[in-house]
């Protein structure tokens, strides 16, 4: 699956800004007991994740349960898209929109921060772009593969708004073939170990 397509089973929101904020953990997404302390946790992490769905719904997610080095661990990126499988939105939900695909609405005690269409509480348990991660060295990878991931969405929009295809590309003669690219490291590392 392409990032910028969606599955029906999933919720995608395209990242447009991240930032985060420190709260009393909400019983349900945040571990509330530390047993490495034994005590009671009195404030956790949130990530805050602003951007538009697929449907261009205005949205904020609030992520649960962070981990160090999100973006790195859970392949996210700007303007790339972060899928879930679970999500539960927060009141009022709009008419339009259904929440019965995914995981219902938050407890009515969870207050919206934001005014946006959507707003809606994740754990990153439920974040799937770590199945989307590909890895593709620099040296071996063909010219009309993609390497700055990121882009990758803003591509796919300019290509269907100017109706260009992706035609095959020439080989770019200014790069180097995989196997004379091997072959000029091996003698250099010789030159340098010798």
């Amino acid at each position: 699956m392409a990032d910028s397509q969606t599955d029906s089973k999933l919720f995608s929101v395209r990242i447009v800004s991240i930032d985060h904020y420190m709260v009393l953990p909400i019983h349900g997404f945040d571990f509330c007991y530390s047993n490495f302390q034994g005590d009671k946790v009195h404030e956790v992490q949130i990530i805050r994740v602003y951007g538009s769905t697929p449907a261009v719904q205005k949205t904020c997610l609030h992520v649960h349960r962070k981990v160090f080095f999100l973006q790195i661990d859970y392949n996210l990126y700007g303007m790339g898209h972060l899928h879930l499988l679970k999500v539960k939105f927060r009141h009022p939900v709009p008419d339009v929109f259904t929440t019965s695909q995914f995981d219902g609405l938050s407890d009515q005690n969870i207050k919206r921060q934001i005014v946006c269409e959507l707003e809606g509480d994740a754990t990153v348990d439920d974040i799937v772009n770590q199945q989307f991660k590909t890895y593709t060295s620099l040296s071996t990878a063909p010219t009309d593969v993609k390497m700055v991931q990121s882009l990758l969405p803003i591509w796919e929009v300019e290509y269907e708004r100017t109706e260009m295809c992706e035609a095959a590309m020439p080989p770019d003669p200014g790069k180097s073939l995989p196997q004379a690219m091997n072959t000029f490291t091996n003698q250099s590392l010789n030159k340098v170990l010798t």
